[in-house]
């Protein structure tokens, strides 16, 4: 005996399960980073829950896909990579893992599930190293927006703030660390280094967190004046555009 297939059927059944919201989001929760827009655009309840996951959800989806920081960094650029078109493999990568992100305790700061930070760290020193100011500023301004709604309890705060800290200083004050970016030339440094400390600077005016931070802006705000005076006095005019500078000083004030 042979059976007809209908179709049609099918294909509303078919529908029918996707628009139904209780078993699209049970769905969603296990479709990985890089099929979330395809999922998207097979149903409106797929593109409903789209619309409403922020970055760092689909990046915590990521991280436990992957189930460790290293694999994630690498992710992470090469995702950046791709969206800047940038080259995917940049020389600082194996320093930055071997010994800064290896090397540093950053358990609480992975419990938190804030990854969205350690991947706009990633993306700062992708735009820095490219000399792309404009992108640059772009994401200065997006952090600046989003971090004021991040909460860290204050051992998560501490780690990633060490590492980002002392990613920006290169050996200046890293024992046994090597200089992330001395491969690249001078001027590019600074560029990616100016990039980086602008990020510091809005963890440490942005980033919430139940400790004091009393003393962190103080230092933050010397430091800010004297990177000021920097940018005015010295010779970064011939290095960076001035719209890139202005923009810069009012971070930093």
């Amino acid at each position: 005996m042979i059976l007809s297939i209908d179709y049609g059927l099918i294909l509303i059944m078919q529908i029918s399960i996707f628009e139904n919201e209780d078993i699209s989001l049970y769905i969603w929760r296990f479709i990985s980073f890089n099929d979330y827009k395809k999922f998207a655009n097979v149903s409106k309840c797929f593109a409903k829950l789209y619309k409403n996951t922020s970055f760092n959800d689909m990046l915590i989806s990521k991280y436990y896909e992957l189930n460790n920081i290293i694999n994630f960094c690498n992710f992470s650029i090469k995702h950046i990579a791709k969206v800047s078109k940038y080259h995917n493999d940049p020389q600082f990568m194996r320093i930055l893992l071997k010994d800064y992100v290896e090397k540093y305790n950053l358990e609480d700061y992975i419990k938190s599930k804030k990854f969205i930070i350690i991947y706009d760290v990633l993306e700062i020193m992708m735009h820095g190293i490219n000399r792309n100011f404009g992108r640059i500023l772009k994401k200065i301004n997006k952090c600046k927006k989003m971090y004021s709604g991040i909460v860290l309890n204050d051992k998560a705060y501490i780690q990633i703030m060490q590492l980002l800290i002392n990613i920006g200083c290169g050996d200046f004050l890293c024992e046994n660390r090597r200089n992330i970016l001395k491969s690249y030339c001078n001027n590019t440094e600074t560029i990616t280094k100016i990039a980086l400390t602008s990020l510091i600077f809005i963890m440490v005016d942005e980033v919430k967190i139940s400790a004091s931070k009393k003393k962190l802006i103080e230092m933050r705000t010397n430091k800010g004046n004297e990177f000021i005076k920097y940018i005015k006095y010295s010779n970064l005019k011939l290095v960076c555009p001035k719209y890139f500078l202005r923009r810069i000083e009012k971070i930093y004030k």
